[in-house]
């Protein structure tokens, strides 16, 4: 398996700067091309790396575990996206950076992909992105969720009623249903949730 390396580009340090992202926290091995360099200077920003997130192998100990949670509790896992966040709990993601997790469905063929961007613990809400390529799949809806369709279209079926989002457009779907989705093509929301 080939390893795929990060690039950083000027535009990066460009969303950066106008986010007020600084320092930079970026991955050893991450590729900041000579721009992008001249660039952090030019705009007094500063770049710190941090060791990579190994990758989990098959043989988890309990060693392995008890060393996780403790660096968990102690806020040193890596996140799968980029944030600043500040002091008093402002969150800006870089949307960019977000890497999408496998998500598990009925149906094994499917190709659904999500990243939770908000979960904290301060407030109920729960927000990210969920991609869907050419697939159909039934998902228990046991929050009530709001969808906003970035990109492509969606089926929507609900008690045997069917439904069509297509991109800009906003969907609502109230808790403890099952809808069953359908995407041809590529779609891409992204949800936000408030248990209660």
């Amino acid at each position: 398996m080939i390893e795929m390396k990060k690039l950083i580009s000027a535009k990066d340090i460009e969303y950066y700067h106008e986010t007020k992202v600084n320092p930079i926290m970026i991955e050893e091995g991450t590729i900041v091309t000579a721009l992008a360099m001249d660039l952090v200077e030019e705009l007094g920003l500063t770049i710190e790396r941090q060791k990579p997130v190994q990758q989990a192998s098959q043989d988890i100990s309990k060693e392995m575990i008890v060393a996780m949670l403790k660096k968990l509790l102690q806020g040193e896992v890596s996140q799968s996206f980029e944030a600043a966040i500040s002091k008093e709990g402002l969150k800006v993601v870089n949307g960019n950076s977000i890497q999408f997790e496998s998500l598990e469905t009925n149906n094994p063929h499917a190709k659904v992909f999500f990243q939770e961007v908000i979960n904290e613990e301060s407030t109920a809400m729960k927000a990210g992105f969920l991609t869907i390529e050419d697939s159909v799949f039934d998902y228990d809806i046991l929050d009530a969720e709001i969808s906003y369709v970035v990109e492509g279209n969606l089926s929507l079926t609900i008690n045997g009623q069917t439904y069509q989002a297509k991109a800009g457009d906003v969907v609502y779907m109230p808790k403890n249903n099952t809808v069953t989705f359908k995407s041809k093509g590529k779609t891409k929301t992204f949800y936000a949730t408030c248990p209660k």
